[in-house]
């Protein structure tokens, strides 16, 4: 499965640069922006017209980089987030998180047990379409996914 070159970057205590688009996707995006070596891309979702189908083919064109797709989904809903993540994003910004209850309630619709409750369904977009061993796979999904939670409130 494709490594988080964002998750990758912060290990080492290193700035992790990254792009937003909001307005157009196209198939040769993915490969410009490679060209100047960023380690993310989010793609909004919440200021955009963007559909489900836009962004799993985004992200696919993004996964033949090496860099981390990440969307910006456009509220805290769980279809939303598992929708996303098994689209084969690697994180997901959550605009106007306003509690510790709502931060939560992403994490929990993020990861797999027994860190959440992500519901389970392998041999997709998210494993790359391989078979994966189940423990395995989760165990670096909960690893490698990251979780951005916009705070816009007091």
């Amino acid at each position: 499965m494709k490594p988080n070159r964002f998750k990758e970057q912060m290990i080492k205590n290193n700035f992790s640069v990254g792009h937003m688009v909001q307005e157009f996707g196209t198939r040769s995006q993915a490969k410009v922006l490679e060209q100047v070596d960023i380690d993310f891309v989010i793609i909004d979702t919440e200021h955009s017209a963007f559909t489900s189908a836009n962004v799993a083919d985004m992200v696919a064109w993004l996964k033949a980089t090496d860099i981390a797709p990440f969307v910006r989904i456009p509220q805290i809903q769980y279809h939303f987030i598992a929708r996303t993540l098994d689209a084969g994003a690697l994180g997901i910004m959550v605009p106007n998180v306003k509690s510790g209850a709502e931060a939560k309630s992403v994490v929990n619709a993020s990861k797999y047990a027994p860190f959440g409750d992500r519901g389970v369904g392998l041999s997709a977009a998210h494993t790359d379409f391989k078979k994966v061993a189940p423990h395995d796979y989760m165990t670096y999904s909960n690893r490698n996914t990251t979780l951005i939670c916009q705070i816009e409130s007091k």
